[in-house]
């Protein structure tokens, strides 16, 4: 492109070069300011579309992160809520093993093992206490709440909705419940009447048969009765136990922590008469037999509601130096089982501890990445804005100059 000199009055085309110079530094100007007073490089999308979706969408995680965190050292607080309770547990069992080894001394008489007695009530007492009182935020944490269905405790500690980490199985450590109250348990029972003719509903699963209610607590029940399906009928029946609003019943049998079993009975509903079922612990059902002559629906089965109240406490009777050695021999299972949800607890604890570590990491790094993409740079910013004002005082000097040449030209006329 050509260079010269403009010497036309109409057109004044010297001027718009710098003119338009002028509007583009004054423009890039406003930008600079603009991230220097918002100390951000993506104030809109024409700053970078692509860099703004991606800004947001880190943001987004970001919070998300920050709040896992916050969730975290909650939970580490509610966990170490939990260990304080268990921790003050054992060490109410350790001393009531100590009594209890003193007692089963036989330089104890009679007043002093009374003594102990009533020490060994009071301990239990306390560790009742303990139990019940040991909450976070209106949470029962040590009243076995943890092993009942659908009600884990649950930590969120990720930005995902998928990362979580769950204490479960946390078992019931009051004093009924370790099997170590200062006293004896007698059963309370409870019975019903059904006739078994009433017939319901439709045939349930085949039975595995237990007794074991030891866990079951005080409450309304159904006890769902099928009647058999075999060639004999009726002496092929068996009664369910189950919840107050007909979910099966899921009890542990055998201590492990799981609650996996159900709780059936097989019952001889052939015949006349009645016929007697022990589910055991005190629950008893009483049912009248289908009869010779009444109408026999094989597979199917009918409820009837049970109130049922669970085993009570009476006095503790250790007279003599044995009872008070079996006693301690107790309490020693008992400290292992509190030792054995302690360690459950600290093992969510420590899980946590690195999931914090592993999430301020994650934090921090998407922090940079963020600052990287959406920050301003404030020392390249300012360089460039006293560059762009420099630009901007030359232009404005070129254009005044070439705004003069106009009258150069008309001096030529006259």
């Amino acid at each position: 492109m050509g260079l010269g000199l403009s010497t036309t009055l109409a057109g004044q085309t010297g001027a718009l070069t710098p003119l338009s110079s002028l509007h583009n530094i004054s423009s890039k100007l406003l930008v600079k300011q603009k991230r220097l007073a918002t100390g951000l490089k993506l104030n809109s999308a024409g700053d970078d579309p692509a860099g703004l979706i991606l800004a947001v969408e880190m943001r987004a995680r970001s919070e998300g992160l920050r709040q896992a965190m916050d969730n975290i050292q909650n939970a580490q607080n509610l966990l170490a809520t939990a260990e304080d309770g268990l921790m003050e547990i054992q060490g109410l069992l350790g001393e009531m093993k100590a009594k209890a080894l003193a007692a089963a001394n036989d330089t104890f008489g009679d007043e002093e093992r009374a003594a102990i007695q009533e020490e060994l009530r009071g301990y239990a007492r306390q560790i009742d206490r303990v139990a019940n009182h040991t909450t976070f935020n209106g949470k029962k944490l040590l009243d076995g709440l943890a092993t009942e269905p659908g009600k884990k405790l649950v930590f969120h500690v990720g930005a995902d909705a998928n990362d979580q980490v769950e204490l479960g199985g946390l078992n019931n450590v009051s004093a009924a419940a370790l099997g170590i109250a200062a006293t004896a348990t007698q059963p309370a029972s409870a019975s019903i009447a059904g006739d078994a003719a009433a017939v319901l509903a439709a045939a349930a699963a085949a039975p595995v048969s237990n007794e074991n209610l030891g866990e079951l607590a005080t409450g309304e029940y159904l006890v769902e009765v099928v009647y058999g399906t075999t060639a004999a009928a009726g002496d092929a029946s068996y009664l369910r136990l189950m919840s107050k609003d007909g979910q099966a019943l899921l009890i542990d049998t055998q201590d492990g922590g799981n609650a996996v079993d159900t709780v059936t009975k097989a019952v001889d509903l052939s015949g006349t008469g009645t016929a007697a079922a022990d589910l055991g612990n005190g629950l008893k059902v009483i049912l009248n037999k289908i009869g010779e002559g009444a109408a026999k629906v094989e597979g199917q089965v009918y409820t009837v509601t049970v109130d049922y109240t669970a085993q009570v406490a009476s006095g503790f009777s250790a007279q003599d130096a044995h009872d008070f050695a079996a006693y301690a021999k107790t309490l020693q299972d008992a400290y292992d089982k509190v030792t054995a949800e302690l360690s459950k607890v600290a093992g969510v604890s420590k899980q946590l501890d690195h999931q914090e570590g592993f999430t301020a990491s994650a934090f921090l790094n998407l922090q940079e990445s963020l600052s990287r993409i959406a920050d301003a740079d404030i020392a390249e910013e300012q360089g460039e804005l006293e560059r762009l004002a420099a630009s901007q005082q030359s232009t404005l000097a070129v254009l005044a100059q070439a705004n003069l040449m106009p009258d150069a030209l008309l001096a030529l006329l006259s």
